[in-house]
């Protein structure tokens, strides 16, 4: 009969190999568990709740302890209409216990991306759908990744696309061109399946970037779309 034993301590090579896949299954883990915890305000939720989607910029905004009000000015219109190639947004918000002061301040900073546009309070203003969770109070919560312009390469879709892939394609255009957070994707995608999702997961998985691959393993194997070849995880594996 025969039998086998491991000695220990391991040398240092298998030690680090083990160590290195405990890592990866940790951070595959605590990937899944985030998407499971996180907020249903995925695309289709928002998408479904906007008058209007828009990709544009806003360079000034103006904060209050319960409102941040600026202007976006409009590149692209991604679906519903809007009057001109300027909206005015005032988006009440809640600071909760912090501190402000002054009161009333004004910002300058340049924040492009996609907004999902709502009838306003205020006559003549629209509101914005926050779109972004664990963004807070401030104004990175309501704007996703988008470029100025449609995408091109990978990422370009034809004018019959349906709306929830489009919206998609933008955003992962928009992290890839702008080195943003691929983990931007939990909340975006949350509970979704559709062939752009799929095929943005798979890009992430076959990407050089450590972050991107933990990211598209974990959006793949939730969808079970995860065929992933050995030397391929055993890179992913070593690159923790």
């Amino acid at each position: 009969m025969h039998s086998s034993s491991v000695s220990w301590p391991l040398p240092r090579p298998e030690l680090m190999m083990l160590t290195k896949w405990s890592r990866l299954i940790v951070i595959i883990a605590c990937g899944l568990t985030l998407a499971s915890c996180l907020p249903a305000a995925n695309l289709e939720y928002i998408a479904s709740r906007a008058s209007a989607i828009v990709v544009g910029t806003i360079t000034t905004r103006v904060e209050t302890p319960t409102q941040v009000s600026f202007t976006i000015n409009v590149n692209r219109v991604l679906a519903g209409t809007v009057p001109g190639q300027t909206v005015d947004v005032v988006h009440p918000r809640s600071m909760g216990k912090v501190l402000v002061s002054p009161s009333t301040y004004t910002l300058d900073q340049s924040i492009s991306g996609m907004w999902f546009l709502t009838a306003g309070v205020e006559p003549g203003k629209w509101d914005v759908i926050g779109s972004r969770p664990g963004g807070g109070p401030f104004a990175s919560a309501l704007v996703l990744p988008a470029l100025p312009t449609a995408p091109t390469g990978r990422y370009s879709y034809p004018a019959t696309t349906p709306l929830l892939e489009i919206l998609a394609y933008e955003i992962a255009a928009g992290v890839e061109a702008t080195g943003d957070d691929p983990g931007v994707y939990w909340g975006a995608f949350f509970t979704m399946d559709n062939p752009a999702i799929r095929m943005i997961f798979a890009n992430c998985l076959a990407s050089v970037n450590l972050e991107s691959q933990t990211v598209g393993l974990a959006g793949s194997l939730e969808r079970g779309a995860a065929r992933i070849s050995a030397p391929a995880f055993t890179t992913l594996a070593f690159n923790c």
